[in-house]
């Protein structure tokens, strides 16, 4: 049946693997990694990112969702993309962080595409946070560190400093190592939400991946947080819903059906009736009537 055809395709894939292991090991070939090493010889990314037409799709049997997207972050610049649900904001932040592979184009950091940089390297100098928030059962600076023991103890206070969070441990019974349960459920979404940004700015990134990173943040929360991440001077990418959060970005980019339909600053878009405007004055309405209610 198909559960034996299965096993036996997976059982000779295995071998193929074995075999194809031996003979890189007897001829002394450098693995990919290895290759990537020493074609990048730094420890960490720089923080200069460039996607150049890059196109992503879920089905090769339907158009792209996303096409001819280019952007071009350099150290420390922070970009936003902003657009209607359903534009293909968060698709384009999964196609940087490598939770989906581009069909085409280039995706470089420090002018080496990703597919030649050591993985070790990336992981490194990428992080990132978005809505769907993942704490482990174990104490404060297991989650914030995620276990890795060469995140030293001031690191995973500055951090957490950094996100907001560090008052509301110390107030904890055991403050950093207080327990968390499994998928947080012992903190707020605001505090699970903190505690996922200190995680990420433990590991000192150059590159800072936010997609509705801050949604669970009242305002003025979130105003100190992006502030205190700005000071550390990383390349930020910001998916974001509050014009609060976007306003003071390098530059803005607009999606509508996965391709860019404007791009700028803030106050230059604001001047005419395009795209950003459009969506800005629709939002602001949106607010207005949440308020009324």
């Amino acid at each position: 049946g198909l559960g034996s055809t299965l096993q036996t395709t997976e059982m000779q894939m295995q071998r193929l693997n074995d075999v194809r292991c031996y003979e890189v090991d007897r001829l002394n070939f450098p693995t990919e990694e290895e290759e990537a090493q020493q074609s990048y010889p730094r420890d960490r990314l720089s923080g200069d990112l460039r996607m150049e037409d890059i196109s992503f799709g879920y089905s090769p049997l339907e158009k792209p969702l996303i096409s001819d997207f280019n952007l071009h972050a350099r150290p420390g610049e922070w970009i936003a993309i902003v657009g209607a649900s359903g534009s293909g904001k968060s698709t384009i932040a999964k196609v940087i962080t490598g939770l989906y592979e581009e069909w085409g184009g280039i995706l470089s950091f420090d002018g080496v595409s990703r597919r030649k940089l050591p993985r070790k390297v990336i992981l490194s100098s990428l992080a990132a946070v978005d809505q769907d928030i993942f704490l482990i059962s174990g104490t404060v600076a297991e989650n914030i560190s995620l276990f890795d023991n060469t995140v030293r103890r001031s690191e995973i206070v500055q951090a957490a400093k950094d996100a907001c969070i560090h008052d509301d441990i110390m107030k904890l019974s055991g403050g950093y190592e207080a327990l968390v349960s499994e998928g947080g459920l012992n903190f707020s979404g605001g505090q699970r939400q903190r505690l996922e940004i200190a995680r990420a700015l433990a590991l000192n990134p150059s590159i800072l991946i936010l997609d509705e990173a801050t949604s669970a943040l009242d305002p003025i929360t979130e105003k100190i947080v992006l502030e205190n991440i700005r000071h550390r001077g990383c390349t930020c990418i910001i998916v974001a819903h509050r014009l609060s959060t976007i306003r003071d970005c390098d530059e803005i980019i607009v999606l509508s059906n996965g391709k860019i339909v404007e791009r700028g600053v803030h106050r230059e878009m604001m001047k005419h009736d395009g795209p950003y405007r459009h969506l800005i004055e629709e939002r602001e309405q949106e607010d207005m009537e949440i308020v009324e209610q």
